[in-house]
């Protein structure tokens, strides 16, 4: 009976060991499968990043493209003659120039931000008013400190004389 008992024992021991041993490998596959699957979304995601620049690119005027290489923003005249300021990113990128606030509009299905950019561009361009009716605006007194109001609007008046 004793010869019985110490060898189920070491089976269930054993079982023990195995099955910690198993799941180890088993986490280990999935820590790998895991990396190597947001290895591949990293990369789509910055090959999605270079096109969307490199459309953004071809589609500036030789001055905006200037700007847009130099600031990582450019402006831009709408529809009815405001001017806006396009910078890098997808969310409150716009400014109108000569007043404070910022306007977030995105088009629908859009991810890497050149694209975003070359949306708003055309949007501005084509039609302004409806643009304007549609975005969310995020007014200066919200966000930012009379200072930092003031260091901004500083800011784009440099942008706006460089260019």
């Amino acid at each position: 009976m004793l010869q019985l008992l110490s060898i189920i024992e070491w089976c269930l021991c054993a079982l023990f060991w195995a099955m910690c041993a198993g799941s180890i490998v088993f986490l280990f596959c999935v820590f790998v499968w895991s990396r190597r699957r947001h290895r591949k979304a990293m990369r789509r995601n910055e090959e999605a990043r270079e096109k969307s620049l490199d459309l953004i690119k071809a589609r500036l005027s030789p001055a905006q493209l200037k700007q847009f290489e130099r600031h990582r923003s450019f402006k831009v005249t709408g529809s009815r003659g405001g001017r806006y300021l396009i910078e890098e990113g997808s969310m409150f990128n716009v400014a109108a120039l000569g007043r404070p606030g910022r306007f977030c509009f995105v088009p629908k299905g859009a991810s890497a931000f050149g694209d975003v950019m070359l949306a708003q561009k055309i949007m501005l361009e084509s039609d302004e008013g409806r643009v304007l009716k549609i975005a969310n605006k995020e007014p200066a007194h919200r966000t930012l400190t009379l200072a930092a109001l003031r260091e901004e609007m500083d800011r784009r008046a440099r942008f706006d004389s460089a260019t």
